[in-house]
C-alpha cells in the first residue's frame, strides 16, 4: 500500500512536470523562476526575514518574502521554486509557516509514512529546476563524481549541494551524497541501490577526506578510493569511492560517495 508521504511526492513530482509542460522546457535557458511564479500570481519581494530564507504568504494575493541577505543566486532560485510548490501544492499556510522557520532548502525529505510538506516542496523545486528528463541520463553516468553534479550546478543555475542530491536521487548506480558541518554529517542522500545507513548527526571518521576539511582547512578535492568504514558500518575490508568539495560560503563539505560493483556484494549491496 502506497503511504501519503509517497503519494504527497509522487503529486510534487506531477505537478512540477505539468509546469515544465505548459511552459515548453526542453532546456535550462527556458527554466525561468519568475515567470513561473507570474503564472501563478504569486508575487517575489525581497525583506526582512527572522531565520528564514524565504516564506510564503497565502491568500488572494499570494507572495513569496526572500531574505534581502545576500544568498548566492542558485540557493535563491531554490528557495523561490521551494516556496511556490507550497503554493502550486495548496499546502496549509498554518504549517507551511512553522516547517519554514529556519527551513534549509537543500535538505532531504524525511523518512516515514506520513506526508512532509517541506520534502513535498523540496521535490518539486529539484524537478523544475532540474528536470528528470533533461539531467537523468547525466546522472546516469557509470563513475558518479561531483564533476556531474558540478555540470548540472552550472548549466541549470543551482547550488552544488542540491545538484548533488538530483544525482544520488537519479543515478542506478550504489552512490550517496552527504553533506557535514564542522566535523559532523548533518544529512545523506542515497541512491536506490545505496543501501547502506549514514547516520545524521555522527562526526566523521579521521579517514575520511571530507575529515581534513575540518582539521585542516584543506582537503585533496579528487574522487579517491578510501576504506568503507570510513563511511558505513562494516567489518568489510572492501573501497569505496569518496568525492569531497569544500563549500566555504557555509564552511561545509559536500561528498559523494560511490561503490563499485566489484565491491558491493562485501558490502551488503548486492541486492
Amino acid at each position: 500500500m502506497t503511504s501519503d508521504r509517497e503519494l504527497g511526492l509522487r503529486r510534487a513530482r506531477t505537478e512540477a512536470r505539468s509546469l515544465l509542460k505548459r511552459f515548453g522546457v526542453r532546456s535550462a535557458a527556458h527554466i525561468k523562476v519568475e515567470a513561473f511564479a507570474a503564472a501563478f500570481g504569486v508575487k517575489i519581494v525581497e525583506g526582512k526575514l527572522d531565520g528564514a530564507r524565504a516564506r510564503l504568504k497565502a491568500g488572494p494575493r499570494p507572495v513569496i518574502r526572500v531574505s534581502d541577505r545576500p544568498v548566492p543566486l542558485g540557493e535563491w532560485r531554490f528557495c523561490v521554486t521551494h516556496e511556490l510548490g507550497h503554493h502550486v501544492l495548496e499546502h496549509e499556510a498554518a504549517r507551511v509557516d512553522a516547517l519554514c522557520e529556519g527551513a534549509q532548502p537543500h535538505r532531504p525529505p524525511q523518512s516515514g509514512d506520513a506526508r512532509h510538506l517541506e520534502a513535498e516542496a523540496n521535490t518539486y523545486a529539484a524537478e523544475v529546476l532540474m528536470p528528470s528528463e533533461l539531467v537523468g541520463s547525466r546522472c546516469a553516468a557509470p563513475r558518479p563524481t561531483l564533476g556531474i553534479a558540478r555540470s548540472i550546478a552550472e548549466e541549470f543555475g543551482t547550488t552544488l549541494a542540491a545538484s548533488a542530491i538530483r544525482v544520488a536521487e537519479l543515478s542506478p548506480e550504489r552512490c550517496a551524497a552527504v553533506y557535514s558541518e564542522a566535523g559532523r554529517i548533518v544529512w545523506a542522500v542515497r541512491s536506490p541501490t545505496f543501501t547502506a545507513w549514514i547516520e545524521r548527526g555522527e562526526s566523521l571518521d579521521g579517514n575520511s577526506v571530507a575529515y581534513d576539511y575540518f582539521a585542516t582547512g584543506a582537503l585533496d578535492e579528487r574522487p579517491q578510493p578510501i576504506p568503507a568504514d570510513a563511511w558505513l558500518e562494516t567489518d568489510s575490508d572492501e573501497e569505496l569511492v569518496e568525492h569531497s568539495v569544500a563549500i566555504p560560503n557555509t564552511h561545509g563539505v559536500i561528498t559523494l560517495l560511490w561503490v563499485p560493483e566489484a565491491n558491493a556484494a562485501r558490502l551488503g549491496m548486492d541486492g
